[in-house]
């Protein structure tokens, strides 16, 4: 049975993962400041779809 802790522990992970997928294809341009071209766009659905897929199995095993 899933617990607060567990449903806090998916949270975070979500989060860390977004963030770091986020870092990961945000780049710096020579002015220094933060440039995202289209790939990189298309790159930020991973770390987003897979947030989402850690919230949709919780809520699946919670329901």
């Amino acid at each position: 049975m899933f617990t607060l802790e567990h449903i806090i522990l998916a949270f975070v992970t979500a989060v860390v993962a977004f963030v770091l997928g986020t870092f990961a294809y945000v780049s710096m341009d020579k002015k220094g400041r933060l440039s995202i071209d289209r790939t990189m766009l298309v790159m930020l659905l991973i770390p987003i779809l897979s947030a989402m897929a850690i919230f949709a199995v919780v809520i699946f095993i919670l329901s």
